[in-house]
């Protein structure tokens, strides 16, 4: 019984009990297994595989390196705007509004004199020309250049700059800023040249004018007198040039 390939009958109706042969026949009589086996690897050889997939994914950044990058951007709110970024306008440059003043290398001016005066004096200190130069708005030193014509006699003339706030308005309550001395024993009209100097009580004993607050309203006076007593001179259109310049030297 064993070596048979048969039990039974061959089945008539679908009820009844296939046999093996019976089985094999029905699969013989369509497509064959190795139809069917080559069938399925053609249709695989056209899928990934998962060693195909995952090599190609390994490929792309973790979700962890597009987050750590998106925080490195600037938020669009960040721009122009209070502890943010600066932006740019249509030339490429940051606008001024966005920029504040930098440094000293800012110059303002210059300016001339408001009023110039003329007449005459000896020790006393004259005023021959005075600057309204009001609220700078910076922090900052003035620096004043000035040639001026005085008659001298015998002497030496001496022509001195000071600066002070807008009550100062005296030669002893103003600080010096800048000073020219005339030749001694001339007896005619000659040209003056001031340049700024050390300011009084050692204050710039280093070369340098103290800084002036961006909130004094300040005046400066020029000052004519002679160092020897003798008799000095000069006009309200004596000045051939004078500049008045402020410099700022911090933020």
């Amino acid at each position: 019984m064993a070596g048979l390939y048969i039990v039974g009958p061959t089945p008539i109706n679908p009820t009844e009990i296939e046999s093996r042969v019976g089985v094999e026949d029905i699969l013989e009589s369509d497509v064959d297994r190795d139809y069917v086996a080559g069938r399925v690897s053609e249709e695989v050889a056209l899928r990934a595989t998962q060693v195909y997939v995952d090599t190609q994914d390994s490929m792309y950044a973790p979700v962890s390196y597009y987050t750590t990058q998106d925080a490195l951007l600037v938020p669009n709110a960040a721009k122009g705007a209070v502890n943010g970024v600066a932006t740019l306008d249509g030339t490429g440059k940051v606008p001024a509004a966005q920029i504040p003043v930098l440094g000293g290398g800012m110059i303002k001016g210059p300016w001339g004199p408001n009023t110039a005066f003329g007449g005459s004096t000896t020790t006393t200190p004259f005023k021959i020309a005075q600057w309204d130069l009001g609220v700078s708005g910076v922090l900052g030193q003035p620096l004043v250049f000035i040639n001026t014509s005085i008659l001298s006699t015998g002497g030496r003339p001496v022509v001195e700059v000071r600066i002070g706030d807008n009550t100062q308005t005296t030669y002893a309550a103003q600080t010096l800023i800048a000073q020219g001395y005339g030749r001694r024993y001339y007896n005619d009209y000659q040209c003056i040249t001031v340049f700024p100097c050390t300011a009084q009580l050692n204050e710039g004993a280093d070369g340098v004018q103290d800084s002036y607050s961006p909130a004094t309203n300040l005046l400066v006076n020029a000052w004519m007198f002679d160092a020897d007593g003798q008799t000095v001179t000069t006009t309200n259109a004596s000045i051939a040039a004078a500049s008045l310049f402020f410099v700022r030297t911090a933020l």
